[in-house]
């Protein structure tokens, strides 16, 4: 997902001809991996139902709380959320 918001504000960067395909490639295998090991979690673990259940819930948890963090920091620091991804070096 940040690949393809990069490469949607940025077309330049894109200068390859297999980097949307492989990029596409990589993400769809990512989330076959994810959901593998969402599915066969208990032969990683050995553990109960709910130690597992836990643990998948932990992914999506900081998800939804890094997109809290991010929006309030969009909302309240946008000098800080600017600088987020750039390549210059900023004084703290």
């Amino acid at each position: 997902m940040a690949a393809g918001l990069y490469l949607r504000r940025n077309p330049a960067a894109a200068t390859h001809k297999l980097m949307v395909p492989l990029s596409l490639a990589s993400a769809i295998l990512l989330f076959g991996v994810v959901l593998l090991i969402g599915l066969n979690i208990e032969l990683l673990t050995f553990a109960d139902a709910l130690t597992n259940t836990i643990l998948i819930l932990v992914t999506p948890v900081v998800f939804i709380a890094g997109l809290v963090a991010a929006r309030w920091v969009r909302r309240h620091r946008p000098e800080t959320f600017a600088q987020i991804g750039s390549f210059e070096t900023h004084e703290s």
